[in-house]
């Protein structure tokens, strides 16, 4: 929630059912006035309640297929001024950082640029999370030393290490037949 201790807020949550409107409480430096405005049961959600998260894919679904339309030429510069964009440059992606500057987090296209086919050609339009994009690879090298780094070799065992720690509970979890008793402790 954000507010700090919320212990008192939890347990009228618990004790309370839909609709409910709590009277004023002092969180933290605040006072809060909490509503519960749905609960949710235990399962695979109906379609109503699912509709709304999954309206915000499907209307970026649609809209990068309408932005695709635009993406005509055979170069990156064509593209852009055909779909009202400009051209970017990237430069030294990694396989292991989704992360592009000034786009964001966009693995189809980091995928894309690893792409041997494409080097020295413009990709087709990729259809990304915030966006669609074109791209050309200019050349893809190896970084020097990575498998010898040793700081980068511990921190991936390290990392390989909480994956299969983060899997086997996961696992653990859709075994388990998990109640929900918080409201007992809050």
């Amino acid at each position: 929630m954000g507010l700090g201790e919320t212990r008192s807020l939890v347990r009228w949550i618990y004790e309370n059912k839909e609709g409910d409107v709590s009277e004023p409480t002092e969180v933290a430096d605040r006072y809060v006035v909490a509503t519960i405005t749905a609960i949710h049961k235990p399962g695979t959600l109906t379609v109503a309640e699912a509709r709304p998260q999954a309206e915000f894919f499907v209307r970026n679904e649609k809209k990068a297929q309408q932005m695709i339309t635009k993406f005509t030429g055979n170069t990156l510069e064509a593209m852009a001024t055909a779909s009202g964009n400009v051209v970017m440059r990237a430069d030294s992606i990694t396989f292991a950082n989704a992360m592009i500057p000034n786009v964001g987090n966009e693995a189809k296209v980091v995928g894309a640029a690893f792409n041997k086919a494409l080097q020295g050609k413009v990709s087709t339009p990729i259809a990304g999370v915030g966006g669609v994009y074109a791209l050309r690879v200019e050349s893809i090298g190896a970084k020097a030393n990575l498998a010898t780094d040793a700081e980068t070799v511990k921190q991936g065992l390290i990392q390989a290490m909480r994956m299969a720690a983060f899997r086997s509970a996961e696992a653990l979890r859709k075994g388990a037949v998990i109640k929900d008793y918080r409201f007992k402790f809050y």
